[in-house]
């Protein structure tokens, strides 16, 4: 009894072996036929692996909870009728599909994670070696326990649909040597709220964020930035702003498609068309850069459904406004046309949806006579820009009165204003001010514009009022 009694005290005090956990020397193809093997739940493989003993964890260790290659090697397998050929430190293709086990530690020596490697499997967190140069497409689509993940260094994409619908992945910090992110890399991946996009960053996929949970968008750090694919950020109910930088010239449409939150946007100024779709049932309350200088075209429902904007300024040069691109803006009240040379052309129902009786239409005094014609134009209540200094804003008349004494301009309003911007008839912006605390009575000052027209944007402290207005110096 005296033994039996030392033998259990000795295991309280110097730990018991854990139960279901086996380290295994192996060697290739030889892991289903090690003693013990079957009934762990916590497997340590030393020594060599090939894809057959990775088939046969997954099939034959539904119990594992911790799988540890961090000492092994992966060989290669040079094939046979029922597994394919596989190459050395590489997880093959599907070659860890449906893994049980939620905590892995990937061998040291690896190089290349095939495509589906770990698709749908139990992960919860990985680290993933620094040797490793390639990541294959959906490796970890379907990981919907996955927590983090640690990418290595060197790696230069995210693949197409390589962490889809993992809906447990709330941060992503990529490498700093990433210049693509393809096509629905993160789709589905409903908490992910976090996202470090490299300066390297150079193309980003269509649908490569969709679903996804991002709050603030901010791209201006990506100066290499030049192609942003179709609905690359749509459907993302918690993105509230977003800026591109200006090198991103090449938009796919829809890109912020049903963004229910998003309240302001910077788009690229370099772009020359508004895509079809790309701010579609958004919110903005500032419309003001959705629509930047050099854009000729607006596509098809590109701006449908933004009930909350009240002001419009449409660009100088623009061509064409195609099919409701402008329909659904339920609350427009100044529709500014004052830059327009030519009336662009139209497509089908391009208004439908605002109220354009009340929408008063600024126009150059030359261009008048042909809005008050011209179908769709001619609904609008037509106003020649420059006769007068009154501009409708929520349904008020917010009358200003303006001085220009060769060095500023003397704002005086009827609320108190928070900030002046000035334009040229080109859309530049030449001077602006913000006023803190908001007062009815400012200035702002100007230099280099005698004798040339600019345009006042007046924000008042309401924050969703605005007038504009149109000065010679």
């Amino acid at each position: 009894m005296t033994n039996i009694k030392h033998i259990l005290i000795s295991l309280i005090v110097f730990g018991a072996p854990s139960l279901g956990a086996e380290t295994i020397t192996s060697t290739p193809g030889s892991l289903s036929r090690q003693p013990g093997v079957r009934g762990a739940t916590s497997l340590t493989v030393t020594g060599e692996i090939d894809v057959r003993d990775m088939q046969f964890v997954v099939d034959s260790l539904p119990g594992l909870t911790t799988l540890d290659l961090g000492s092994a090697r992966i060989a290669e397998y040079s094939g046979s009728r029922r597994v394919a050929p596989a190459s050395a430190d590489v997880i093959p293709a599907y070659g860890l599909m449906g893994l049980q086990a939620g905590k892995v530690i990937l061998p040291a020596t690896l190089k290349e994670i095939g495509e589906g490697a770990f698709a749908s499997a139990e992960l919860t967190e990985l680290t993933v070696p620094d040797g490793v140069s390639a990541i294959g497409p959906a490796a970890f689509a379907g990981c919907s326990q996955l927590g983090t993940i640690g990418l290595p260094a060197a790696l230069k994409s995210i693949a197409p649909l390589t962490f889809k619908d993992c809906k447990s992945l709330k941060t992503i910090d990529l490498p700093t040597t990433v210049t693509a992110i393809d096509s629905c890399a993160f789709a589905g991946c409903t908490r992910l709220s976090d996202v470090a996009f490299p300066a390297s960053l150079a193309r980003i996929g269509a649908r490569a964020f969709e679903g996804t949970a991002l709050t603030d968008l901010s791209l201006e750090g990506c100066k290499s930035l030049r192609t942003v694919g179709s609905f690359a950020f749509a459907h993302i109910p918690t993105l509230t702003a977003a800026i591109l930088p200006p090198t991103a010239t090449q938009l796919g449409e829809g890109l912020f498609f049903d963004c229910a939150a998003l309240e302001a946007v910077a788009m690229p100024r370099g772009i020359d068309e508004l895509p079809a779709y790309v701010l579609k049932g958004t919110s903005l309350a500032d419309a003001s850069g959705a629509l930047p200088e050099g854009v000729t075209r607006i596509g098809r429902y590109a701006l449908y459904g933004n009930a909350r904007i009240a002001t419009l300024r449409l660009p100088e040069g623009l061509e064409s406004i195609d099919d409701r691109a402008l329909a659904g803006l339920s609350s427009l009240k100044t529709l500014d046309a004052s830059l327009l040379g030519e009336l662009p052309e139209l497509g089908e129902d391009v208004f439908a949806g605002t109220a354009s009786k009340s929408v008063t239409l600024l126009a150059d005094s030359d261009m008048v006579p042909a809005f008050e014609v011209a179908p769709q134009w001619k609904e609008f209540n037509v106003t020649d820009y420059s006769s007068t200094d009154e501009t409708v804003a929520d349904g008020s008349m917010s009358r200003l009165l303006l001085r220009y004494d060769g060095t500023a301009i003397y704002i005086t309003a009827a609320e108190p204003i928070s900030a002046v911007d000035v334009y040229d008839l080109e859309g530049r912006l030449s001077a602006a001010r913000r006023v803190s605390p908001p007062e009815p009575e400012t200035s702002v000052g100007v230099s280099g514009y005698d004798n040339q027209i600019v345009i006042l944007r007046v924000t008042y402290a309401s924050g969703d009022r605005t007038s504009i207005a149109k000065l010679k110096l």
